[in-house]
């Protein structure tokens, strides 16, 4: 297996709270019998609220395709969506 993790900031300023970002990024090598794994059953969950608008709302969609890339025939997802109400925009299929 093998880690990494990506930091927002390099510097910063000590006289201060700061929020810092990560990207943890794990790679782990493919099982053998990769092709047996049980069908998945996901439940993916996006924030669209206003705090997330713009790049952070762009990059949650990308990661969602990037998910949806990954599924199998046999997998199954459901999508919910949320902002100052939940919406269940796809059941699991």
């Amino acid at each position: 297996m093998q880690a990494s993790v990506k930091l927002d900031h390099t510097v910063l300023a000590v006289d201060g709270e700061h929020d810092v970002h990560a990207l943890v990024e794990i790679a782990v090598p493919e099982r053998e019998d990769a092709d047996e794994r049980a069908p998945l059953r996901l439940a993916l969950v996006l924030d669209r609220s206003g705090s997330m608008a713009g790049q952070k709302l762009r990059v949650a969609k990308r990661c969602a395709e990037w998910l949806l890339d990954r599924l199998r025939a046999t997998d199954e997802i459901a999508l919910v969506t949320y902002d100052d109400h939940v919406d269940l925009a796809a059941p699991l299929a």
